[in-house]
Order: structure tokens, then sequence, then C-alpha cells
């Protein structure tokens, strides 16, 4: 069992992203086939859960959280075939992250972090934080974090 975290699916898409929990892992499937394209292991440690994908600077990318572990990682699709995950940069996100969001206008990655009680904001190019706003999470439930990174992210743009 890979421990099935988060399914990332967007319409019009070609690819269909798992995070893998327990194989600690992140799987790229062709949804017409159901093949599994590429499985990109993140390390021994890792416990990924969350995950976006988004088009950046003219390139697609995938936001992966890994509450545990208090990172976030950003992941490419090579032009190979058939096409491989393959990581850029792991971001620093002390506190929990969670819920993930891209900003289009803001070209910035928004991350909730429940322990910590903020939500950072990164340059997915970078692996520092361009700023952070407190926020209280004390009686959400997670589908409250999702809400929260939906309402904070137009005050970005």
């Amino acid at each position: 069992s890979r421990g099935l975290g988060d399914v990332y699916k967007r319409q019009g898409q070609e690819h269909l992203f798992t995070a893998n929990s327990a194989s600690r892992s992140i799987s790229m499937i062709r949804i017409s086939s159901g093949e599994v394209l590429h499985e990109l292991h993140l390390g021994a440690a890792a416990r990924p859960s969350q995950i976006t994908v988004f088009l950046h600077n003219g390139a697609q990318r995938v936001a992966v959280s890994d509450r545990d572990a208090g990172r976030v990682y950003i992941l490419s699709i090579t032009a190979s075939a058939p096409p491989r995950l393959e990581r850029l940069r792991t971001l620093a996100a002390p506190g929990g992250p969670e819920g993930l969001q891209y900003a289009r206008g803001a070209r910035a990655l928004v991350v909730a972090c429940s322990k910590a009680n903020r939500v950072l904001i990164f340059n997915p190019d970078t692996e520092k934080a361009m700023g952070y706003t407190s926020i209280s999470f004390s009686k959400c439930n997670s589908i409250c974090y999702s809400f929260s990174i939906q309402l904070i992210a137009p005050i970005i743009y």
C-alpha cells in the first residue's frame, strides 16, 4: 500500500498526481490509460500530503506539502518520453504546511501552516519565503485551511 494522501487532477489535464505518504513518493499517472508514468521518491523521512499543480513562468510545476517535515517540494515535469517528475527545490515551511494554492496574479505559492497559525508566501523559483501573515486556525479543520487559502490568495494579487 502506498498510503494515498492527496490526489490532484485539474479539468483538461492529461496527468493525475498522487501523494503516497506510506511509500514517501509522488506518482504521475496518465489519465487516458491509468499507466503510472513515474513515481518520484522524496526520501526516507518524507510524508507527502497535499498537492497542487500550476503554471509558473510558462512551465508546469507540482508543489507537494510535507506536514511532518515542515517542507514543500517544488517539482517539474520533464519533456522526456514518458514524462518524469524532477525535484527542483525544497522550501522550508515550518509549522505544518498543509493547504497549497498558487496565486497566479502574484506568481506566488501560498502555503497554510496550521501548527504555526500562519500562511507563508513563496516565489516558487527561490527557496526563501517572500513573506507571511498570521491567521487563527484554532477553530478550523482541514476544510477551513483550504478555505482560508482561497480568502488570502486574492489579497496578495
